[in-house]
């Protein structure tokens, strides 16, 4: 796996179920304009690919490659406004998140598996 950087970089990842819930809320309330569907919290790369090891699933060989031209080193989204407008909270957890995607990616491919 390339990692582009030393790994410390930062998103802010949210389950694909708390988006889907944001985007289902906005065409309930139908709102117009930008929603920030984030949890507010930075995870780095190396804290993610740790959340995975901890999981006990597949080990992958990590390649540390320079930064990309234009990457951004940090990001957490404010999501107040999609609070106080739909709202919107983020359910699960990035622990939560990553063990659900595994789950339903093993179910999905059964041939393969991370474990």
């Amino acid at each position: 796996m390339n990692i582009y950087g030393d790994g410390h970089q930062t998103r802010d990842f949210v389950y694909v179920k708390d988006v889907v819930m944001a985007n289902l809320l906005a065409i309930e309330h139908n709102s117009v304009g930008t929603f920030n569907i984030g949890s507010g919290k930075e995870t780095s790369v190396n804290e993610l690919i740790k959340k995975l090891a901890d999981l006990k699933y597949k080990h992958v060989t990590l390649n540390y490659c320079p930064m990309r031209s234009g990457d951004i080193v940090r990001s957490s989204l404010n999501a107040s406004r999609a609070h106080e407008r739909l709202k919107w909270r983020p359910v699960y957890t990035i622990d939560e998140g990553l063990h659900r995607t595994i789950q339903q990616y093993n179910a999905a491919k059964p041939i393969v598996n991370f474990v």
